[in-house]
């Protein structure tokens, strides 16, 4: 097991995501034996919960599906995320709101391909996916507060693999990020009617696929109970609050049923490259 701050970075290109399992895999084994010692002193039941698929937002949601918090009923949730730029040792914990409300769409764009020289003739696939690149970035501009935090980004898109085709199909994939629920429902109802009225507007056909996943909520209470327990551990000067995360969490599912708290813990220093990234340090 490696010490906070140490280096272990691979170079495959599945780094960004490697580096991540690692950090969950190692993070969990040690939390492991803590929590098997807790259950000891408290003369209780610790329910351990681990899954890598939180990437999409709905991991722990198909978990709560199944019965995560009964069998034994759970009355409390606690969770831990490294932040490979924040000051080793460190641990942040804010309460209310502390992480982005997710809402994820996979837009499946279909047309009419055909030859380069004859657009007139198809229905331009990759067009489409470019007219609705632009139209819902720009969406959050003219329709929430600025003062709101919100984002829209795409992070893949793809179409054809030659010059001289015109795509018959497209795939666009975006995220919606946003800690107020109002302008959340807002740019929800508009991002489906902008992609239903983008795509018609050029012929084309589309089916959408989405993902929704809440802010996390840390109550008030169980922050307020296990601060004095995570200060004797690390230390009064080491525990700070930096605020909500620009991020998301699919713990936030959890925090929507029971009291819990999620908190951050450095494991480098600030100017280190951040989480998702291959050059990221463990």
């Amino acid at each position: 097991m490696l010490p906070l701050g140490a280096k272990a970075i691979p170079t495959n290109d599945n780094a960004h995501k490697s580096v991540s399992e690692v950090s969950q895999k190692r993070t969990f084994l040690s939390l492991s034996f803590w929590c098997f010692c807790l259950a000891i002193l408290i003369a209780g039941i610790v329910k351990l919960m681990f899954q890598p698929g939180e990437e999409w937002g709905f991991g722990s949601k198909l978990m709560l599906d199944d019965g995560l918090l009964e069998h034994p009923k759970v009355n409390a949730a606690f969770a831990i995320h490294i932040m490979p730029d924040q000051e080793a040792g460190t641990v942040s914990i804010h309460e209310g709101i502390v992480s982005q409300a997710m809402d994820s769409y996979i837009v499946d764009i279909q047309g009419n391909g055909g030859h380069s020289s004859q657009p007139h003739k198809t229905i331009d696939a990759n067009m489409i996916m470019n007219q609705l690149y632009t139209s819902l970035n720009l969406l959050f501009t003219r329709e929430a507060d600025p003062s709101a935090h919100v984002t829209f980004s795409v992070g893949a898109m793809s179409g054809e693999t030659v010059t001289n085709v015109i795509p018959d199909k497209a795939v666009l994939q975006g995220n919606l990020r946003s800690y107020d629920q109002t302008i959340r429902d807002h740019l929800c109802k508009r991002i489906s009617e902008m992609i239903d009225h983008t795509v018609k507007a050029w012929r084309g056909d589309y089916t959408v696929t989405e993902f929704h996943t809440p802010t996390t909520y840390n109550d008030p209470t169980m922050v307020k109970l296990l601060t004095p327990f995570i200060e004797e551990i690390v230390g009064k000067e080491q525990v700070v609050d930096l605020g909500m995360l620009s991020g998301s969490e699919d713990f936030s599912h959890i925090s929507q049923e029971v009291p819990a708290t999620f908190i951050v813990l450095g494991t480098g220093k600030e100017g280190n490259a951040p989480v998702h990234n291959p050059r990221m340090q463990q």
